[in-house]
This record gives structure tokens, C-alpha cells and sequence, in this order.
């Protein structure tokens, strides 16, 4: 089999450059590695000539970028402008040898070069396709009667992420949910491979007593539309749990300007936002986790919550339903419905041994899942392209 040459705007070594390590240390494992084209590095996992960092002056400009749109502009899109930025350098530096593996969609001018140069290109598709996920976020907009935020310039990052799509010789999806997606585009089967993520179970402490007092359900990521925060606030009213001091919601991840507004409409005194936070504490004293997304590729934080023995309840708009089984590791419900949720947040509540039974099914499920079998899962695909 051909060596891999891996593309992604993420940091080598960090936590959300997670993916691109994780996958690029097994590849090397299985001597598939021939290089990583990345943003930055934040912590050598690698030795360095397996390194380039196109971009010049490293991880200067794309993090002036993001600091603009964080404290000064939330409409700038910092992420638009930094990966052509990377694109464009990348094109340049990228080597004419072996499969090139982008590990997001959108690096056009590096897929065309590595198909001009006749090198197999795969790209990673890591979210819902663009078209049906704006028309999703749009629709649910709607329904709570704000206004979607779109940046002028998404248009132009989803025709990207569209044309490397269409471009590249082979996708590998991390979840069924992403490749029903891409077929529903027209994206023809024989084209896709589902390939999900993994965690590293040993990172995320378990065998701590639960406070069965006091009942805490967790959140981690982004506190958003799309990940389907209002329908959680929704269930939390519909169990009226809004003052109960034997109960919190803790919502932790950056909230966004529309999320604070909404969260501003609800008199709850036990929901509480931490902001960012190291999520192995928090796991560690949650009695279940919540991950009402509308829209998630994936999902890691889920699947981390699980190899912290914590029981999960998440929707079939996610990669979960890949991984577990409603009923056995937590529940699956239906994307945007509120009292689906609240029942089974309620069913958790009122019955513990339920949530004793499920810490250990979840946990055993995550210590199957590990990053090293998603490495193997993605080298079998990647066999595959070549082969074909």
C-alpha cells in the first residue's frame, strides 16, 4: 500500500487537533505515514521531518484571525480566510507522492494539485453536506423565531467544501448519519466509506461515586442553535425543573450571541454556563450527559463522556447511533424533539439503577472504540482506493 501524506488545518498535538494526531500517530504506527501538511504544532508526536507547516509564520495570522472574530467582529469568519490562506501554501508545499488524505473538505487548490500530479485524493467528510445542514439550521431558526446567522462569506466555504466533495477520488465518512447526508446529494455509494472517530479511554478517570442527592446533567461544545440547545431548554421546562435545587444543567463551551438571548427568555435558577472547561472534571460528577445536537458529524464529546463511565443521551443526527445502542449505553432520540428528551432525562432521574447499568455498558463500549481502531478502520479504506 501507497504512504499517506495527511492535509488539515489543526494543530499537531492538540486537543482540537485531536483527529488529525490521533489518525496521523496510527497511520505511522503502521508505517502508512508519509507526511502531515498542518496549521501549527503544538506538542511533537511525530518526529519533525514528518512536519510541514505551509503557512508562513506558523500560527500567527490564523490566530490574529480568530481573536478578531472572538472579541471583536462574531460575524467575521476567521475560518473562511485562514483555510485559503492554508490552501493556497499547502498547494504549494504538498509532495506529488502516495494518497493524499485531507482530513476536512475544502483544500481545493491542494485536491487539484494532487490530482493533476495523478495521486489518489480522499477527503474526510466530517459534518452533514452543506446544503442540507444550512437548510436544517435555516428550518430551526425559523421555529424560534430568530434570524440565522450566516457569515457573507459560508457561501463561498460550502462551494469549496462542495467541490473537493465531488473532486476527490474517494470520501471516508465518520458517521452513516454523514454519508446518508452525501448520498442524499447525489454522491454515489461506491464513493463512501463510513470510518468513525475514537477516544482514548485511559484519558478519562472512572469509579467515582455519584451523588445520587443531586442529579447533574452535562453538556460540552459549542452552546448553539445547531446543537440543538433551545429543544434541551425546552425539555428542562417541560419537566419543570427550572427551580429544583436537587437538579443543574451545566452547559459548558463557548454560547453564542443568539444561545444568550434565548437562555435570557428562561428563569432558571439551576442551568448554569462554566464557558470552557476541562470536561474530565466535569464528567466525573455528571449523572448523565446530554447531546441534543441537530446536526453533528460525530460528536466526540459524547463518546468521552461514556469512556468516563457516564451514561448518554443523544440524537440520531449524530455518529452515536454508530457506536451504541439506544437503551444499552443511554438513549437515542429523535433530532429536535424536546419531549423525547425530557422523558428520558426524567425516566434517568427517577431511576438510578437504570443509569448504574448503562455507566457500565457505556464504558465498556468506549474502551472498544479506541483512536488506534479508527486508524485501522481508515488504512482498510484507504487499501481500498488504492486497490480500486
Amino acid at each position: 500500500m501507497e504512504t499517506i501524506s495527511v492535509v488539515g488545518y489543526s494543530d499537531v498535538g492538540s486537543q482540537t487537533g485531536q483527529d488529525l494526531t490521533e489518525l496521523s500517530i496510527g497511520l505511522k504506527h503502521r508505517n502508512l505515514l508519509n507526511h502531515i501538511y498542518c496549521r501549527g504544532v503544538e506538542k511533537r508526536v511525530v518526529p519533525n521531518d514528518f512536519i510541514t507547516t505551509p503557512i508562513p509564520l506558523g500560527r500567527t495570522i490564523p490566530r490574529a484571525m480568530t481573536g478578531i472574530n472572538q472579541f471583536l467582529m462574531e460575524d467575521f469568519n476567521n475560518r473562511y480566510y485562514s483555510e485559503r490562506i492554508f490552501d493556497f501554501f499547502a498547494s504549494k508545499s504538498i509532495s506529488n507522492s502516495g494518497i493524499h488524505l485531507h482530513h476536512t473538505p475544502g483544500y481545493i487548490r491542494t485536491l487539484r494539485e494532487g490530482n493533476k500530479n495523478g495521486n489518489k485524493t480522499v477527503v474526510k467528510a466530517t459534518t452533514e453536506y452543506t446544503d442540507s445542514f444550512y437548510q436544517r439550521v435555516l428550518n430551526e431558526s425559523e421555529k424560534i423565531e430568530i434570524s440565522s446567522p450566516k457569515f457573507p462569506t459560508e457561501n463561498k466555504r460550502s462551494k469549496f467544501r462542495k467541490k473537493t466533495l465531488q473532486e476527490c477520488d474517494q470520501i471516508l465518512a465518520i458517521s452513516t448519519f454523514v454519508k446518508n447526508s452525501l448520498l442524499s446529494s447525489g454522491i454515489q455509494p461506491s464513493k463512501i466509506s463510513v470510518t468513525p472517530l475514537g477516544v482514548k479511554p485511559e484519558r478519562y478517570p472512572t469509579g467515582s461515586e455519584k451523588n445520587h442527592d443531586h442529579f447533574t446533567v452535562l453538556y460540552v461544545g459549542s452552546v448553539t442553535v445547531a446543537k440543538g440547545i433551545p429543544h434541551l431548554l425546552k425539555a428542562w421546562r417541560l419537566n419543570e425543573w427550572g427551580d429544583d435545587n436537587h437538579i443543574r444543567l451545566l452547559l459548558c463551551g463557548r454560547v453564542s450571541s443568539t444561545m444568550r438571548k434565548i437562555l435570557s427568555q428562561y428563569d432558571f435558577d439551576n442551568v448554569q454556563t462554566p464557558g470552557f472547561v476541562d470536561p474530565r472534571e466535569y464528567y466525573q460528577n455528571a449523572s448523565v450527559f446530554v447531546f441534543p445536537s441537530i446536526s453533528d458529524g460525530f460528536g466526540k464529546a459524547p463518546l468521552e463522556a461514556m469512556a468516563a463511565e457516564v451514561p448518554v443521551i443523544t440524537t440520531d443526527h449524530t455518529g452515536m447511533p454508530d457506536i451504541m445502542k439506544d437503551g444499552k449505553e443511554g438513549f437515542i432520540v429523535p433530532a429536535a424533539d424536546a419531549q423525547a428528551l425530557a422523558d428520558r432525562l426524567r425516566h434517568l432521574r427517577e431511576n438510578p439503577e437504570v443509569c448504574r447499568s448503562m455507566r457500565d455498558h457505556a464504558l465498556k463500549t468506549a474502551q472498544e472504540q479506541t483512536w488506534d481502531q479508527h486508524a485501522e478502520a481508515v488504512a482498510e479504506a484507504l487499501d481500498l482506493v488504492e486497490i480500486n
